[in-house]
């Protein structure tokens, strides 16, 4: 039996791509998701290990005694699970893709104002940055996909 290996053509590897990774962000979304609302203190004593470890910036407080707002995180990480996981399956549907996309600026912008504006928190450093940056990549993949459907 002959190993037969499968070439993708651009257009192909850039939809893989697409697919690929909205459904890693949404498996991540639903996972943090769950994180967030069952383990809120894991989230502290993760983003608390290298600035106490280090002794950079500020940790965050020590232990949050406010679950208030854990269902908002929590439905709104859904709503991004469910927008990652349909982009995926129709990668020509805009709106979700700027929805995805606005949705991670504003909470990267809301954490850096955060961290300039109240004190240099690590966390709200590591929020700003990682969700900076999935805003990029989103947007990265949406600019690649409207360049296929240009061409």
């Amino acid at each position: 039996m002959e190993n037969q290996k499968t070439v993708l053509n651009p257009e192909e590897s850039t939809l893989y791509l697409f697919k690929f990774s909205m459904r890693i962000l949404a498996l991540a979304y639903f996972l943090g998701a769950l994180f967030f609302f069952f383990i809120p203190d894991g989230v502290n004593y993760i983003l608390n290990f290298l600035p106490i470890f280090l002794k950079i910036l500020q940790p965050l407080p020590e232990k949050n005694t406010d679950y208030f707002w854990l269902p908002l995180v929590g439905s709104l990480m859904l709503v991004l699970t469910y927008i990652a996981y349909q982009s995926s399956k129709d990668p020509q549907n805009k709106i979700l893709l700027n929805v995805h996309i606005l949705s991670k600026f504003i909470s990267s912008a809301g954490y850096l104002f955060l961290f300039l504006s109240d004190k240099l928190i690590f966390g709200y450093l590591v929020g700003c940055i990682l969700d900076f940056a999935i805003c990029v990549y989103v947007f990265y993949l949406k600019t690649k996909i409207q360049k296929l459907n240009k061409s």
